[in-house]
């Protein structure tokens, strides 16, 4: 009875039963198409043979601890003095042109990794010191630039994805037994990492592979300590717990009201330390330990003469209960460097860094569109969809994460109810295409993707 009323009625409504008409179709439809999809999906698995996900973490993580010293860096640094006086070069001026991001330390202990006979290194040498005179590396018109002159004091707001002339900490006098003068005042840095060609090369292949790196060890207990009491997430009294990220914001705000912080997801702090006179040397210290590898990153871009710059330092503070953010990527230019470094052990439930695998080569200009989905997909199929940021169940206090800038990523949500997760991020950038390199809708796109593929390859994984 009930049917055929509601037939009746049906039929006396004809724009209802249109209607009813319609949406029936396209819940059919709608279900036909989700189960051609994960047909689909089971299929392309079975034909690529990835029935069980890639552990991305034996390609894409090293331990940067585990080399030992490093002979090559000690013998670059004793050679400085000799180089530069034999070729009228200033010894101030090659540790400015270091601390401004250009490679001379990188291409010097390249060089005395060789091996050569002191002869033939010392030609070498002259060939190296003649092209970084040629590139303008010693310039005195460039040198003389800082940040003091470029940005003052001013809201560090200001200074997101601008050239400021931030200088850097040198990392070649960190690997030497005595005291080396650098010029102005040394900014404080970060204990060194031995980097071998091998480990380079390891870290290339795998942020060109899957966009991403992980250093286990970057930086050390000592490091990450010192950092803390320096960015104020400890009290001076050691009993107290540590601070939540409000209270840090307020801390270094007494200390420096040019900090500019915002909040784009709930529960989370970013303070934005770039262009702080107070906060920004400590910020930035851990360059001295990742200097080589973002040298090598930038390799060809130097190569044509485009220099980079550091274009991002701050401090993301996640609180108990804070959102998961949206996916997104930190800029489009097609060869920019993200690093983020935990402060403090995270847990799973404590925001960890989810990566979606292969996503960076959309933005890869040296393929075309075809190519670029292709390897993407690849990727992603691979991995079974999106990667966490961790070993052994943990992102450990100091391993640094390094991406391609183009990677899509999201914190996830802190369901845990202890200490704040903080985390400092450093990005680079090639002064010709500074972040983020496309406009806000194609950002906003992007965002939308991440949410897509996220949701295909969870069906794709459960297949």
């Amino acid at each position: 009875m009930a049917w055929r009323h509601l037939q009746r009625w049906l039929e006396a409504n004809p724009v209802v039963k249109r209607s009813a008409i319609i949406a029936a179709k396209g819940v059919v439809g709608a279900s036909a198409g989700a189960v051609g999809l994960a047909l689909g999906l089971r299929e392309a698995k079975r034909t690529l043979q990835y029935e069980t996900p890639v552990d991305v973490w034996r390609e894409a993580s090293l331990d940067v601890r585990s080399s030992g010293a490093s002979s090559s860096a000690a013998s670059a640094l004793a050679s400085v003095r000799s180089v530069c006086a034999r070729n009228q070069i200033q010894e101030e001026d090659f540790w400015a042109a270091a601390k401004r991001l250009r490679p001379v330390e990188q291409q010097l202990e390249e060089l005395h990794a060789l091996g050569l006979p002191k002869d033939k290194l010392h030609a070498r040498e002259d060939e190296l010191a003649a092209k970084w005179k040629e590139k303008g590396y010693f310039d005195p018109k460039r040198l003389a630039i800082d940040r003091a002159t470029l940005f003052g004091r001013r809201l560090t707001s200001d200074a997101q994805g601008v050239d400021i002339g931030l200088l850097v900490p040198p990392y070649l006098p960190l690997h030497g037994k005595t005291t080396v003068t650098t010029g102005s005042v040394d900014a404080p840095a970060t204990s060194p990492v031995s980097w071998s060609q091998d480990m380079l090369q390891q870290s290339e292949k795998a942020l060109d592979t899957w966009g991403f790196v992980l250093l286990r060890g970057l930086l050390t207990p000592e490091d990450v300590q010192s950092l803390r009491c320096a960015l104020g997430l400890d009290c001076k009294d050691k009993r107290a717990p540590p601070r939540r990220a409000a209270e840090v914001g307020l801390w270094q705000q007494q200390q420096d009201p040019n900090v500019s912080m915002g909040r784009y997801t709930y529960g989370r702090l970013h303070l934005l330390l770039r262009g702080s006179p107070q906060y920004e040397m400590d910020a930035v210290s851990p360059h001295a330990s990742v200097a080589p590898l973002v040298h090598k990153h930038f390799e060809i871009q130097d190569m044509a003469g485009n220099p980079i710059f550091l274009s991002e330092a701050q401090l993301v503070i996640a609180d108990p209960c804070a959102e998961t953010q949206q996916w997104h990527i930190e800029s489009a230019t097609g060869k920019g460097l993200s690093i983020f470094i935990p402060l403090g052990n995270v847990a799973l439930d404590r925001g960890l860094q989810e990566l979606l695998p292969g996503t960076h080569v959309l933005h890869d200009p040296r393929h075309g569109l075809r190519d670029r989905w292709r390897r993407c997909l690849r990727s992603l199929c691979a991995t079974h969809g999106g990667v966490l940021a961790m070993t052994d169940n943990v992102w450990s206090a100091g391993d640094a994460l390094v991406l391609d800038s183009g990677t899509l990523h999201r914190g996830l949500a802190n369901d845990s109810l202890g200490a704040p997760v903080p985390v400092l991020v450093l990005r680079y950038d090639p002064k010709d295409r500074p972040a983020p390199g496309c406009r806000r809708s194609w950002l906003l796109t992007m965002t939308r993707m991440g949410q897509c593929l996220s949701n295909v390859f969870h069906l794709y994984s459960w297949m």
